[in-house]
């Protein structure tokens, strides 16, 4: 958990470096916190302690990866997300 606070000391210091470049959006180091943040004040009002993380889309599943971790929370990653895998 050392390391990943390092990192979002490293990310706050750098809010204007670019992290992403999705479809010709440019992702900032502060979007990114800002959406790990955001993802991650709804994940700490539930009860869960394991989370299915199963995106199609990178960033997100990123920052849903990021913000579980953030929580102490356990993700689980799935080997694909075909309906009968995450309904399991």
């Amino acid at each position: 958990m050392h390391s990943l606070l390092s990192l979002f000391e490293t990310l706050q210091n750098a809010e204007s470096q670019v992290l992403f470049k999705l479809d010709g959006v440019e992702i900032s180091s502060h979007l990114f916190l800002t959406d790990i943040k955001a993802l991650s004040a709804k994940l700490s009002a539930s009860k869960n302690q394991r989370w299915a993380l199963c995106y199609q889309d990178s960033y997100l599943f990123i920052v849903a990866l990021f913000a579980v971790l953030h929580n102490c929370l356990i993700p689980v990653l799935l080997p694909n997300n075909q309906k009968g895998t995450v309904q399991s």
